[in-house]
Protein backbone atom coordinates (compact mmCIF):
# COMPACT_ATOMS: atom_id res chain seq x y z
CA UNK A 1 0.00 0.00 0.00
CA UNK A 2 1.30 3.46 -1.09
CA UNK A 3 1.08 5.41 2.41
CA UNK A 4 0.51 10.19 2.71
CA UNK A 5 2.13 11.15 5.37
CA UNK A 6 3.29 8.66 8.27
CA UNK A 7 0.98 6.12 9.11
CA UNK A 8 0.60 4.38 12.85
CA UNK A 9 -1.72 1.75 13.05
CA UNK A 10 -3.86 3.58 15.24
CA UNK A 11 -3.29 6.29 17.99
CA UNK A 12 -5.18 7.71 21.15
CA UNK A 13 -8.32 9.95 19.97
CA UNK A 14 -8.11 9.06 16.12
CA UNK A 15 -10.18 6.61 14.03
CA UNK A 16 -9.25 4.40 11.44
CA UNK A 17 -11.51 4.81 8.22
CA UNK A 18 -11.66 2.92 4.76
CA UNK A 19 -13.10 4.59 1.63
CA UNK A 20 -14.28 2.50 -0.95
CA UNK A 21 -13.18 3.75 -4.22
CA UNK A 22 -12.97 2.38 -7.95
CA UNK A 23 -10.11 0.41 -8.15
CA UNK A 24 -7.54 2.22 -10.32
CA UNK A 25 -8.89 5.85 -9.22
CA UNK A 26 -7.36 5.26 -5.61
CA UNK A 27 -4.90 8.58 -6.24
CA UNK A 28 -7.67 10.69 -7.46
CA UNK A 29 -10.05 10.09 -4.15
CA UNK A 30 -6.88 10.70 -2.51
CA UNK A 31 -6.54 13.83 -4.11
CA UNK A 32 -10.30 14.97 -2.53
CA UNK A 33 -10.09 13.30 0.34
CA UNK A 34 -6.33 15.61 1.30
CA UNK A 35 -8.27 18.76 0.09
CA UNK A 36 -10.92 17.92 2.63
CA UNK A 37 -9.18 16.44 5.53
CA UNK A 38 -5.71 18.16 5.54
CA UNK A 39 -4.37 16.47 8.88
CA UNK A 40 -5.76 13.26 7.68
CA UNK A 41 -3.19 10.32 7.44
CA UNK A 42 -3.94 8.70 3.84
CA UNK A 43 -3.16 5.08 2.93
CA UNK A 44 -3.78 3.79 -0.68
CA UNK A 45 -4.77 0.55 -1.70
CA UNK A 46 -6.47 -1.67 -4.29
CA UNK A 47 -9.94 -0.28 -4.36
CA UNK A 48 -9.65 1.53 -0.58
CA UNK A 49 -8.18 4.20 0.93
CA UNK A 50 -7.05 3.90 4.50
CA UNK A 51 -7.24 7.48 6.66
CA UNK A 52 -6.79 8.36 9.93
CA UNK A 53 -7.72 11.24 12.24
CA UNK A 54 -9.22 12.35 14.88
CA UNK A 55 -12.30 13.39 13.02
CA UNK A 56 -16.03 12.75 12.99
CA UNK A 57 -17.19 10.34 9.95
CA UNK A 58 -19.66 13.04 8.71
CA UNK A 59 -16.86 14.87 7.41
CA UNK A 60 -16.88 12.37 4.76
CA UNK A 61 -19.74 12.44 3.83
CA UNK A 62 -19.56 14.62 1.15
CA UNK A 63 -16.85 13.17 -0.99
CA UNK A 64 -17.73 12.69 -4.58
CA UNK A 65 -15.30 10.02 -5.63
CA UNK A 66 -16.20 7.57 -2.88
CA UNK A 67 -18.39 4.93 -3.19
CA UNK A 68 -18.71 4.12 0.36
CA UNK A 69 -17.05 5.32 3.94
CA UNK A 70 -16.80 2.71 6.57
CA UNK A 71 -15.34 2.87 10.18
CA UNK A 72 -12.58 -0.02 11.15
CA UNK A 73 -12.69 -1.56 14.23
CA UNK A 74 -9.36 -3.96 14.78
CA UNK A 75 -10.05 -6.67 17.00
CA UNK A 76 -6.79 -8.70 17.88
CA UNK A 77 -8.43 -12.21 17.99
CA UNK A 78 -7.20 -15.39 16.11
CA UNK A 79 -11.32 -16.20 14.13
CA UNK A 80 -14.32 -14.10 13.78
CA UNK A 81 -15.63 -16.55 16.15
CA UNK A 82 -14.08 -14.65 19.16
CA UNK A 83 -16.46 -11.75 18.46
CA UNK A 84 -19.16 -13.35 20.54
CA UNK A 85 -17.27 -13.23 23.40
CA UNK A 86 -18.47 -10.51 25.91
CA UNK A 87 -15.68 -8.38 25.86
CA UNK A 88 -15.61 -8.11 21.73
CA UNK A 89 -18.71 -8.09 21.67
CA UNK A 90 -19.62 -5.04 23.85
CA UNK A 91 -17.04 -3.07 21.93
CA UNK A 92 -18.73 -3.92 18.44
CA UNK A 93 -22.17 -2.87 19.79
CA UNK A 94 -20.82 0.20 20.78
CA UNK A 95 -19.28 0.85 17.61
CA UNK A 96 -22.50 -0.04 15.84
CA UNK A 97 -24.27 2.55 18.49
CA UNK A 98 -22.08 5.26 17.52
CA UNK A 99 -22.69 5.46 14.13
CA UNK A 100 -26.70 4.85 14.19
CA UNK A 101 -26.96 7.37 16.40
CA UNK A 102 -24.91 10.21 14.96
CA UNK A 103 -25.39 9.62 11.95
CA UNK A 104 -27.91 11.50 9.68
CA UNK A 105 -28.91 8.68 8.21
CA UNK A 106 -31.59 6.18 9.53
CA UNK A 107 -30.93 2.16 10.14
CA UNK A 108 -33.30 -0.30 10.36
CA UNK A 109 -31.19 -3.12 8.91
CA UNK A 110 -28.20 -4.39 8.82
CA UNK A 111 -26.58 -6.58 6.81
CA UNK A 112 -23.20 -8.38 7.12
CA UNK A 113 -20.74 -8.90 4.31
CA UNK A 114 -18.27 -12.04 5.12
CA UNK A 115 -16.90 -14.80 3.89
CA UNK A 116 -18.52 -18.15 5.43
CA UNK A 117 -21.28 -15.79 6.55
CA UNK A 118 -23.88 -19.05 6.25
CA UNK A 119 -21.80 -20.47 8.97
CA UNK A 120 -23.33 -21.36 12.55
CA UNK A 121 -20.76 -18.58 13.79
CA UNK A 122 -21.55 -15.93 11.54
CA UNK A 123 -25.16 -16.70 11.97
CA UNK A 124 -25.11 -16.76 15.40
CA UNK A 125 -22.96 -13.45 15.20
CA UNK A 126 -26.11 -11.95 13.17
CA UNK A 127 -28.47 -13.04 15.58
CA UNK A 128 -27.14 -11.44 18.54
CA UNK A 129 -26.21 -8.23 16.48
CA UNK A 130 -29.96 -8.25 16.14
CA UNK A 131 -31.03 -9.14 19.57
CA UNK A 132 -28.63 -6.28 21.03
CA UNK A 133 -29.25 -3.61 18.58
CA UNK A 134 -33.17 -3.99 17.74
CA UNK A 135 -31.91 -4.02 13.97
CA UNK A 136 -33.46 -6.92 11.63
CA UNK A 137 -31.24 -8.42 9.67
CA UNK A 138 -31.66 -8.56 6.11
CA UNK A 139 -29.82 -11.25 4.25
CA UNK A 140 -29.82 -9.02 0.78
CA UNK A 141 -29.17 -5.44 1.43
CA UNK A 142 -29.38 -4.31 4.66
CA UNK A 143 -29.02 -0.48 5.62
CA UNK A 144 -26.16 -0.65 8.20
CA UNK A 145 -23.30 -2.82 6.22
CA UNK A 146 -21.02 -4.62 8.10
CA UNK A 147 -18.35 -6.17 6.48
CA UNK A 148 -15.29 -8.52 8.67
CA UNK A 149 -12.18 -9.29 6.60
CA UNK A 150 -8.71 -10.45 7.88
CA UNK A 151 -6.56 -6.95 9.52
CA UNK A 152 -5.00 -5.20 6.01
CA UNK A 153 -1.96 -5.48 8.00
CA UNK A 154 -0.42 -7.29 10.78
CA UNK A 155 -2.51 -9.69 12.79
CA UNK A 156 -6.31 -9.73 13.89
CA UNK A 157 -9.52 -9.61 12.32
CA UNK A 158 -11.27 -6.17 11.30
CA UNK A 159 -15.15 -5.07 11.39
CA UNK A 160 -16.11 -2.51 8.55
CA UNK A 161 -19.49 -0.67 9.53
CA UNK A 162 -20.44 1.45 6.57
CA UNK A 163 -21.16 4.95 7.94
CA UNK A 164 -24.54 5.67 5.57
CA UNK A 165 -27.12 3.72 5.08
CA UNK A 166 -26.33 3.70 0.98
CA UNK A 167 -23.33 4.05 -0.51
CA UNK A 168 -22.29 7.24 -1.35
CA UNK A 169 -22.29 6.91 -4.64
CA UNK A 170 -26.10 6.10 -4.74
CA UNK A 171 -27.09 10.05 -5.61
CA UNK A 172 -30.07 11.32 -4.35
CA UNK A 173 -30.86 13.21 -7.32
CA UNK A 174 -30.24 10.19 -9.43
CA UNK A 175 -34.60 9.35 -10.56
CA UNK A 176 -34.52 6.51 -13.26
CA UNK A 177 -32.27 4.08 -13.11
CA UNK A 178 -30.87 3.99 -16.94
CA UNK A 179 -29.25 1.08 -18.23
CA UNK A 180 -25.24 1.32 -18.28
CA UNK A 181 -25.63 5.30 -16.88
CA UNK A 182 -22.08 6.55 -15.27
CA UNK A 183 -21.30 5.63 -11.93
CA UNK A 184 -21.54 8.85 -10.27
CA UNK A 185 -18.52 8.21 -8.38
CA UNK A 186 -16.38 8.01 -11.37
CA UNK A 187 -17.89 10.69 -13.17
CA UNK A 188 -17.04 13.10 -10.16
CA UNK A 189 -13.40 11.35 -10.84
CA UNK A 190 -13.17 12.01 -14.34
CA UNK A 191 -14.09 15.85 -13.64
CA UNK A 192 -11.35 16.07 -11.43
CA UNK A 193 -9.36 14.76 -14.19
CA UNK A 194 -10.30 17.10 -17.00
CA UNK A 195 -8.89 19.74 -14.62
CA UNK A 196 -11.72 22.57 -15.38
CA UNK A 197 -11.76 25.51 -13.62
CA UNK A 198 -14.95 26.81 -11.23
CA UNK A 199 -15.69 29.16 -13.38
CA UNK A 200 -15.14 26.98 -16.93
CA UNK A 201 -17.67 26.11 -19.36
CA UNK A 202 -17.83 21.79 -19.81
CA UNK A 203 -19.46 20.26 -22.13
CA UNK A 204 -20.70 16.22 -22.01
CA UNK A 205 -21.19 14.62 -25.09
CA UNK A 206 -23.31 12.02 -25.55
CA UNK A 207 -24.70 12.40 -22.25
CA UNK A 208 -26.76 9.78 -21.29
CA UNK A 209 -28.91 10.16 -18.68
CA UNK A 210 -26.50 12.81 -18.07
CA UNK A 211 -24.19 11.99 -14.75
CA UNK A 212 -21.44 13.77 -15.76
CA UNK A 213 -23.67 16.88 -16.23
CA UNK A 214 -25.39 17.00 -12.89
CA UNK A 215 -21.88 15.83 -11.26
CA UNK A 216 -20.21 18.72 -12.74
CA UNK A 217 -23.50 21.52 -12.03
CA UNK A 218 -23.28 20.28 -8.01
CA UNK A 219 -19.43 20.76 -8.32
CA UNK A 220 -20.01 23.97 -9.63
CA UNK A 221 -23.75 25.88 -9.73
CA UNK A 222 -22.48 29.02 -11.51
CA UNK A 223 -20.48 27.44 -14.35
CA UNK A 224 -21.99 26.74 -17.73
CA UNK A 225 -22.44 22.56 -18.36
CA UNK A 226 -24.09 21.81 -21.90
CA UNK A 227 -25.35 18.20 -22.32
CA UNK A 228 -25.94 16.85 -25.70
CA UNK A 229 -27.01 14.12 -27.00
CA UNK A 230 -28.84 13.04 -30.23
CA UNK A 231 -31.40 10.51 -28.43
CA UNK A 232 -34.94 12.77 -27.22
CA UNK A 233 -35.56 10.01 -24.30
CA UNK A 234 -32.25 10.03 -23.29
CA UNK A 235 -32.45 14.16 -22.25
CA UNK A 236 -35.64 13.92 -20.71
CA UNK A 237 -33.93 12.15 -18.26
CA UNK A 238 -31.34 14.11 -18.07
CA UNK A 239 -33.65 17.05 -17.59
CA UNK A 240 -35.51 15.38 -14.74
CA UNK A 241 -32.40 14.60 -12.97
CA UNK A 242 -31.84 18.52 -13.67
CA UNK A 243 -34.86 19.40 -12.24
CA UNK A 244 -34.15 17.08 -8.99
CA UNK A 245 -31.17 19.21 -8.23
CA UNK A 246 -33.19 22.57 -8.19
CA UNK A 247 -31.23 26.01 -8.20
CA UNK A 248 -28.09 23.78 -8.96
CA UNK A 249 -29.32 23.12 -12.46
CA UNK A 250 -29.81 26.42 -13.41
CA UNK A 251 -26.62 26.68 -16.17
CA UNK A 252 -27.04 23.08 -17.29
CA UNK A 253 -27.99 23.33 -20.54
CA UNK A 254 -29.12 20.35 -22.63
CA UNK A 255 -29.12 20.10 -26.14
CA UNK A 256 -30.33 17.44 -28.61
CA UNK A 257 -27.65 17.41 -31.90
CA UNK A 258 -25.61 14.93 -33.60
CA UNK A 259 -22.15 14.11 -32.23
CA UNK A 260 -20.59 13.88 -35.60
CA UNK A 261 -22.23 17.65 -36.43
CA UNK A 262 -21.69 20.18 -33.37
CA UNK A 263 -23.22 22.94 -32.55
CA UNK A 264 -20.44 25.00 -32.34
CA UNK A 265 -17.48 27.09 -33.76
CA UNK A 266 -14.19 26.19 -34.65
CA UNK A 267 -12.14 26.21 -31.58
CA UNK A 268 -14.63 27.52 -29.36
CA UNK A 269 -14.04 24.80 -26.61
CA UNK A 270 -11.78 24.12 -23.16
CA UNK A 271 -13.12 21.11 -21.52
CA UNK A 272 -15.46 18.07 -22.59
CA UNK A 273 -15.80 14.54 -20.87
CA UNK A 274 -17.86 11.84 -22.40
CA UNK A 275 -18.98 8.26 -21.47
CA UNK A 276 -19.25 6.70 -25.24
CA UNK A 277 -21.23 4.01 -25.80
CA UNK A 278 -19.47 0.71 -24.45
CA UNK A 279 -21.14 -1.38 -27.16
CA UNK A 280 -22.96 -3.24 -24.71
CA UNK A 281 -26.25 -1.93 -23.20
CA UNK A 282 -25.64 0.76 -24.88
CA UNK A 283 -24.64 1.09 -28.93
CA UNK A 284 -23.05 -1.99 -30.37
CA UNK A 285 -19.01 -2.40 -31.38
CA UNK A 286 -20.43 -2.06 -35.73
CA UNK A 287 -21.71 1.64 -34.50
CA UNK A 288 -18.84 2.00 -32.76
CA UNK A 289 -16.30 1.59 -35.22
CA UNK A 290 -17.67 4.15 -37.10
CA UNK A 291 -18.60 6.62 -34.19
CA UNK A 292 -15.21 6.93 -32.22
CA UNK A 293 -13.43 8.32 -34.96
CA UNK A 294 -15.65 10.58 -36.00
CA UNK A 295 -16.52 11.90 -32.43
CA UNK A 296 -12.75 12.60 -31.77
CA UNK A 297 -12.02 14.55 -35.24
CA UNK A 298 -15.52 16.74 -34.55
CA UNK A 299 -14.27 16.94 -30.95
CA UNK A 300 -11.14 18.42 -32.27
CA UNK A 301 -12.68 20.60 -34.48
CA UNK A 302 -14.60 22.55 -31.84
CA UNK A 303 -11.42 22.66 -29.34
CA UNK A 304 -8.89 24.86 -29.31
CA UNK A 305 -5.43 23.32 -28.98
CA UNK A 306 -4.32 22.31 -25.39
CA UNK A 307 -8.06 21.77 -25.06
CA UNK A 308 -8.57 18.71 -22.35
CA UNK A 309 -11.26 15.84 -23.47
CA UNK A 310 -12.02 13.32 -20.94
CA UNK A 311 -13.89 9.93 -21.70
CA UNK A 312 -14.55 6.68 -20.76
CA UNK A 313 -15.33 3.41 -22.68
CA UNK A 314 -15.16 -0.54 -22.59
CA UNK A 315 -13.98 -0.47 -26.42
CA UNK A 316 -10.15 -0.39 -25.00
CA UNK A 317 -9.04 -2.19 -28.39
CA UNK A 318 -10.98 0.31 -30.75
CA UNK A 319 -10.47 3.57 -29.14
CA UNK A 320 -6.51 2.53 -28.79
CA UNK A 321 -6.48 1.85 -33.37
CA UNK A 322 -8.48 5.57 -33.75
CA UNK A 323 -6.18 7.23 -31.42
CA UNK A 324 -3.27 5.82 -33.41
CA UNK A 325 -4.53 6.47 -36.59
CA UNK A 326 -5.13 10.24 -35.49
CA UNK A 327 -3.15 13.56 -35.27
CA UNK A 328 -5.61 15.67 -33.02
CA UNK A 329 -5.41 14.65 -29.86
CA UNK A 330 -2.55 13.42 -27.56
CA UNK A 331 -3.04 10.74 -25.03
CA UNK A 332 -1.81 12.18 -21.54
CA UNK A 333 -3.11 9.36 -19.70
CA UNK A 334 -4.75 6.30 -19.53
CA UNK A 335 -6.57 4.58 -16.47
CA UNK A 336 -7.82 1.24 -16.38
CA UNK A 337 -10.66 1.12 -14.04
CA UNK A 338 -12.77 -2.18 -12.06
CA UNK A 339 -16.45 -1.16 -12.07
CA UNK A 340 -19.35 -3.46 -12.05
CA UNK A 341 -17.47 -6.59 -13.40
CA UNK A 342 -15.87 -5.08 -16.63
CA UNK A 343 -12.52 -3.27 -17.07
CA UNK A 344 -13.08 0.05 -19.12
CA UNK A 345 -10.37 2.53 -19.42
CA UNK A 346 -10.74 6.05 -18.50
CA UNK A 347 -8.49 8.37 -21.50
CA UNK A 348 -7.10 12.22 -20.84
CA UNK A 349 -6.61 13.61 -24.05
CA UNK A 350 -5.50 16.97 -24.93
CA UNK A 351 -6.02 18.67 -28.01
CA UNK A 352 -2.20 19.34 -30.22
Amino acid sequence: METYHSETRRSTGNTVYEIEVTPGLEFVAADEVKEALQSARITLGRGFLRVQGNFHFSRMSGLRTAQSVYVVVLFAIPRPRALLGEQHFRRLKAQIEWITTQSEAVFRTFHVDAAGDDTPVMQRLKQQIAAQTGLEHDDEQGDLKLRIIPARSGDGWEVLIRTTSRPLSTRWWRQHNFQGALNAAVASAMLRLSGARRDESVINLACGSGTLAIERALLNPSAPTIALDNDEHILKLTAAHRAAIGTAGAHVILLRADLRALPFANASLNRLVSDLPFGQSVGTHAENRSLYPAILKEAGRVSVQGAVFVLITHEVRLMDDVLKAQNIWNCRQQIMITLRGLHPRIYVLERS
